[in-house]
């Protein structure tokens, strides 16, 4: 619960960090499997395992699924299972420059494949566009009245409760991830709860104006209150900006992105803003150079047609 309203009063800037195997990729699945002579080659859709050894321009190397390979590298893991690497072509498995680079080959063929930060794990700073109250020092909001409310009732599916709604009966307590409820009705597949709304701010207090509570530092002031909703002040002190005017190339650091790593505006509007941060992957910025060598292809079962 303390999650939604937290939600609707504190946006947070998502610096999302990225796994080798998840990096968006070519997600077309619309590609058939080439042929030329009964040879086949790597298109979208298919199924390959591939030898590889990623190194830096310098030649040092980060990662690689061949083990004479890995144990030159500074981070070996001699608990690790050095195998061919297995995923599907164009499915979003892979870096880009991976994805793309790796069609039209070949089982057996090698190939040096270089791709460059933008088709790999992007530059080492990174726009993004979040709503202007995000870093504003102050805002103000409405919001639904209910979720104000010390208890909130809700109808869900008994099956949401796992092993907790076996034979749940009406009265029963029940506690889950810190939450308390009380089933106050079971029918046939769902059950009726009310749920102690203990994440609300100002639980156990009378909502009126100028009640104050504090939330990670953030200071939350109800200004005023209709028959619906509550209004809001923010004192939004976990902004990187806080206490400033807002304005193009403002700059601050953002220490939870690393030493030395600052937030900038890149551009304002009356609700957005474009802010320039750093990219959190620690590959960001690097030109990857692959070794590669295709050990398998699995036609898609939608893979059709001959190219020669």
């Amino acid at each position: 619960m303390r999650s939604s309203i937290i939600l609707s009063l504190l946006l947070v800037v998502a610096l999302s960090s990225c796994t080798w195997k998840n990096m968006p990729g070519n997600t077309s699945n619309s590609g058939s499997t080439s042929l030329s002579n009964g040879v086949q080659f790597v298109a979208p859709g298919d199924t390959v395992k591939v030898d590889y050894t990623g190194r830096f321009e310098d030649g040092t190397i980060f990662d690689s699924s061949r083990k004479e390979d890995a144990m030159k590298w500074a981070d070996y893991n001699s608990g690790r299972t050095y195998e061919p690497l297995e995923f599907v072509v164009g499915a979003g498995q892979m870096i880009p420059g991976f994805d793309k680079g790796i069609q039209g080959m070949k089982v057996g063929e090698k190939k040096e494949l270089r791709i460059s930060p933008k088709d790999a794990y992007g530059e080492k700073t990174m726009e993004q566009t979040i709503p202007r109250e995000v870093i504003e020092s102050k805002f103000t909001r409405t919001i639904d009245k209910e979720q104000f409310s010390d208890v909130i009732t809700r109808t869900v599916p008994t099956s949401m409760l796992g092993e907790k709604g076996n034979n749940v009966k009406k009265g029963e307590k029940i506690s889950a991830n810190g939450t308390d409820a009380t089933v106050v009705d079971v029918a046939s597949g769902s059950v009726t709860l009310a749920i102690e709304n203990k994440q609300n701010p100002f639980y156990g207090k009378e909502l009126k104006a100028g009640l104050q509570t504090e939330v990670e530092k953030n200071i939350i002031t109800i200004k005023s209150l209709s028959a619906s909703g509550v209004t809001v002040e923010v004192e939004n002190k976990s902004s990187p900006f806080y206490g400033k005017e807002l304005k193009m190339d403002l700059e601050a650091p953002l220490p939870q992105a690393g030493t030395g790593s600052f937030i900038k505006i890149v551009n304002l509007t009356s609700t957005g803003v474009v802010v320039s941060i750093p990219n959190p992957h620690p590959l960001a910025g690097k030109t990857l150079i692959f070794d590669l060598e295709v050990k398998s292809v699995k036609t898609s079962e939608t893979s059709t047609g001959t190219v020669q």
